[in-house]
């Protein structure tokens, strides 16, 4: 803002308008002024780098793993189409391993994916409110009169920041679900129908196993997918125009 606004610079130098502060906290020390504002500005400087940090790496594990969890389960399904082989004989033996091999790499993933769900869900159901509340008010804010221009551009960049973020945990969340549930087509794409009874009966067990769903929640209340996201958006929209009702 300092360096955009001649008019703010100007007030800034003639002492009518205090300097411009990251974060209006307390200091034992005169922060408006002299070396103690820029000692403030270092601070502060810090303070923001730091935590935009910590969120953007547990954004990025999180979203990371997400991608990760749905290419294994991309890999089990082609692991499954190929459990007998194409053209090829395949003895019982190797069946059996291949078909054990097959559900072990599935029940790991549903144990990890769990463990990965139970950090995460209490953190976005969190998330989900207080961003459904912040888009609503960063709308608000957006469309007050008497709001500057360079104050209407900050607001949108956070309230893109904000959506943004929701969705790349949504999007990414809905790809496992849908990989989830398509996981156990890969089974009956195979070559089943040329193996004995014994093999089939395992084949079903597999089935049975795949058919367990991986699914990211935001606390107990609900699935974080594109469904949730949408819904997220139109509960802040409906917030955002009944509070411009009120204000008209």
């Amino acid at each position: 803002v300092y360096l955009s606004s001649p008019k703010l610079r100007d007030l800034i130098r003639n002492g009518t308008t205090p300097c411009p502060e990251i974060i209006n906290a307390w200091l034992p020390f005169d922060r408006t002024h002299g070396y103690g504002y820029w000692i403030s500005v270092l601070l502060h400087s810090c303070c923001c780098v730091y935590g935009g940090g910590v969120v953007a790496g547990y954004d990025s594990t999180a979203i990371v793993l997400m991608s990760f969890l749905n290419g294994q389960l991309e890999i089990l399904s082609k692991n499954c189409a190929r459990l007998f082989g194409v053209g090829e004989t395949v003895t019982y033996e190797e069946a059996v391993k291949r078909i054990g091999a097959c559900h072990e790499h599935h029940v790991n993933l549903v144990k990890f994916s769990s463990t990965l769900n139970s950090l995460l869900s209490p953190v976005m159901f969190m998330y989900v409110i207080i961003c459904s509340l912040m888009i609503c008010a960063s709308a608000v804010q957006l469309t007050m009169e008497g709001t500057e221009t360079m104050q209407r551009i900050w607001i949108a960049e956070y309230l893109t920041a904000l959506i943004a973020q929701l969705f790349l945990y949504c999007w990414h969340s809905n790809e496992v679900l849908c990989m989830s549930n398509n996981v156990e087509k890969g089974v009956y794409t195979s070559a089943w129908w040329s193996q004995d009874v014994r093999i089939r009966r395992s084949v079903i067990l597999l089935g049975g196993q795949l058919r367990k769903t991986i699914v990211f929640t935001a606390g107990p209340f609900t699935n974080m997918s594109v469904s949730t996201f949408v819904a997220v958006m139109k509960g802040a929209y409906s917030y955002y125009t009944l509070l411009s009702k009120k204000e008209n």
